[in-house]
């Protein structure tokens, strides 16, 4: 994670054997999504993005199908994250409950 007012890396999201794709920090920035190479869709409680960011828990983990999520973007509600795949398809899901 950057701060793109300083430039500074914040914060880093690693799993292991798994490569990101794409993320997107909700309106409200409690939440950030994270689409990896096989298929998931993590979705992670954030602190406070300006002070030591860290994933503090997955919130919600999906598969999107055997397509790759390649953007993604929260509702202004930031309940809802809505996911563009590889086969041209828009999923909607309910980032916290994950369906």
């Amino acid at each position: 994670m950057l701060d793109i007012n300083s430039a500074i890396v914040i914060g880093k999201i690693a799993h292991e054997n798994e490569e990101p794709i794409n993320f997107a920090v909700a309106p409200n920035q409690r939440l950030i999504a994270v689409t990896y190479k096989n298929h998931l869709v993590r979705v992670y409680s954030i602190g406070d993005l300006k002070e030591n960011w860290k994933p503090e828990s997955v919130v919600a983990a999906f598969k999107t199908g055997n397509m790759l999520g390649l953007e993604l973007c929260f509702d202004p509600s930031s309940r809802y994250v809505a996911i563009a795949t590889s086969d041209s398809q828009i999923k909607v899901y309910d980032a916290v409950k994950g369906f």
